[in-house]
């Protein structure tokens, strides 16, 4: 995951975030059928997140095909991996 845009306007926290897959099939189970699983995972990732920062959050999740991200060592290092 990656996160694109991260802003606090007033009480509301603002997240916007990529989830990062290798090939279009992937991106289609995180999806899910009809946006059921990508809206069960923003939903569950957003009651994390309050509690986490105790504050509303407004997240938004995309979903995008880079393939052969996870073999990229500088992808890897700016998503946090060493």
């Amino acid at each position: 995951m990656e996160i694109e845009d991260f802003k606090q306007e007033g009480h509301v926290l603002h997240i916007h975030a990529l989830i990062l897959v290798e090939r279009d099939g992937q991106k289609k189970i995180i999806i899910g059928d009809k946006g059921e699983r990508i809206k069960r995972i923003g939903q569950e990732a957003r009651k994390d997140m309050e509690v986490l920062f105790d504050s509303k959050v407004m997240l938004n999740l995309w979903v995008k095909v880079k393939g052969g991200w996870s073999d990229d060592e500088r992808a890897l290092h700016s998503l946090g991996y060493q």
